[in-house]
This record gives C-alpha cells, structure tokens and sequence, in this order.
C-alpha cells in the first residue's frame, strides 16, 4: 500500500508515520524543511520528499498520483484543506482529513 503523508514533523504525523512503516507500508513524506525530513526518515523507513503539500507539482513528486491514501496533517488548517481537498479531485485516492 502507498501512503503520502503531507505534514509538519510533529505529533500526530510522526506517530503516523512510525505505525505504518513498522507495518512495511511505503509510506512517503513530502515536507519543506529539510532538516524534518532527515530526522523523520532516520528514524523510520519513509521516502522522503522536499516540497509543499499545497504544490501539484510537489504532490506528484511524493507520488500521491499512485497513492492509495492520502492523510493531511499538518499544523495549519488551509494546507491540509487544500491538499486533502485537492488530492482525490486529480487522483483517484483516499484523504483522510
């Protein structure tokens, strides 16, 4: 199962993102910062991917065109609207929001 992950390395996407890759899921995180997603993807077996969960083009980058789920959690309410929102409106996946 592919999963993207479009969050802020906090809480609730990194305890997300720890259950599913103990689970062997492929589960890919696009994030801005860097230094995030070097600290999330050591500790656990992600993809990561350096870009806005609001940017199409970013969102393809994290393959969110080939996910079967789709979980916005950042800590801001209008990314997570815009790239929950706009996530099954392109591709034919699942958001959770």
């Amino acid at each position: 199962m592919n999963i993207v992950i479009i969050g802020t390395a906090g809480n609730v996407d990194n305890n997300l993102v720890g259950m599913l890759s103990r689970e062997k899921l492929n589960v890919t995180k696009p994030d801005k910062s860097e230094a995030a997603l070097q600290h999330c993807s050591s500790r656990f077996d992600i993809l990561p991917v350096t870009g806005s969960g609001t940017s199409v083009t970013d969102l393809l980058l994290a393959g969110v065109d080939k996910a079967d789920l789709v979980v916005a959690a950042t800590d801001v309410d209008e990314v997570n609207i815009v790239a929950s929102g706009t996530s099954p409106a392109f591709w034919k996946s699942l958001t959770l929001y």
